[in-house]
Order: structure tokens, then C-alpha cells, then sequence
């Protein structure tokens, strides 16, 4: 059996792939151009993924030459790979969210950290989240016309998701920095 493979790398790579045949080089752009703030991979995952995606047989790739330019190899989507991408989107889609993360954890257990060590996680977040709407920006500045429906309502929901992530963890900061200095 070929080795497993994490379903969100999966639905992105054949969902890119179904729309037209790309090789390895032109989906990781993809997913940089289109998913920013939704999807992150490195190259070696789209690599490791398509790799996996071919053991299957849910892609098919085939190399070729044009000129004196390196051989590249361009897969395309099969049948099987069509039926095994629907289904992985119905199992995303019905999909329980996790609420809670790994910071989550550590925050339930901040007693035991230094003040300085929290502040610093909750400004290693607020930094996260910059980043994240700085992608979304970018976004927004590439595609300047109307969204199509899902595609908009992807955005807004990323949008005020960070939104309220940012306000929690300025609230958060300041109650830790409050906490400390009674302590002194």
C-alpha cells in the first residue's frame, strides 16, 4: 500500500491538477498564488505528495523535453484520481473543526511558564497573524474584481477569523502584563 497521505495536500494538488495538467514547479505557484493564508506546502511536499498521488494511481505523469530545457514531468488527474478527489472534498466538508491548538494547551497550563515566555508566544502570534493578512492583502490586491461567491466568503471568514484572533491576544497580552506587575 503506498504510504499515507495528509488529505488537505491532497485535495489541493488534484483539485489543481484537475483544472489543467501542471507539473510539480507549477503547483506549488498555484498554491502560492491562489491559496495564500488558506494552504501553505514546500516544494518537497508537493514532491512527496505527487509521489504518493502517483503510487495510488489517482495522477499520471509523464516526462518530457522542449529544447535544450531540463525534462520536466506533468501529471495529470485519472478517473480514479477524479472519484478519490470528490470524495476526500465530501469528507473535508463534513469534517468536524478543531477549536483548540497546541497554544491552547500551553495556555492551560501558563501558571507553570514565566510571564516573559507567554508574552512572548502571544507576540509570536500576533506576528503569525500579521503575516496571514498580509498574505490575504496580497491576495486581494492580485484579484481585484469581483470573487466569485465561495471564493469571497473563503476570504471574509480568514479575515475576521484574524480579526478576532488579534483582539483575544491583545487582550490576553495586556492581562498577562497586568498579572506580572502585581506580582513584583
Amino acid at each position: 500500500m503506498p504510504g499515507r497521505i495528509e488529505p488537505m495536500r491532497a485535495i489541493t494538488l488534484l483539485g489543481f491538477i484537475e483544472e489543467a495538467p501542471r507539473s510539480g514547479y507549477d503547483l506549488k505557484r498555484a498554491v502560492d498564488e491562489k491559496l495564500e493564508g488558506v494552504v501553505e506546502v514546500t516544494q518537497g511536499t508537493v514532491y512527496y505528495t505527487l509521489k504518493r498521488l502517483e503510487a495510488r494511481g489517482w495522477v499520471k505523469g509523464s516526462t518530457s523535453r522542449n529544447g535544450r530545457r531540463p525534462e520536466r514531468r506533468t501529471y495529470r488527474i485519472t478517473e480514479e484520481g477524479r472519484r478519490a478527489f470528490v470524495h476526500l472534498l465530501e469528507e473535508a466538508a463534513l469534517q468536524t473543526d478543531r477549536f483548540t491548538s497546541p497554544f491552547d494547551v500551553a495556555l492551560f497550563f501558563t501558571p507553570r511558564l514565566p510571564a516573559e515566555t507567554v508574552l512572548r508566544a502571544v507576540d509570536k502570534r500576533l506576528a503569525d497573524l500579521a503575516r496571514h493578512r498580509e498574505g490575504l492583502r496580497r491576495i486581494e490586491e492580485r484579484f481585484p474584481v469581483r470573487w466569485p461567491f465561495h471564493l469571497y466568503y473563503l476570504r471574509e471568514k480568514a479575515k475576521e477569523i484574524a480579526d478576532t484572533n488579534e483582539k483575544w491576544c491583545l487582550r490576553l497580552r495586556k492581562k498577562v502584563r497586568e498579572k506580572s506587575l502585581t506580582r513584583v
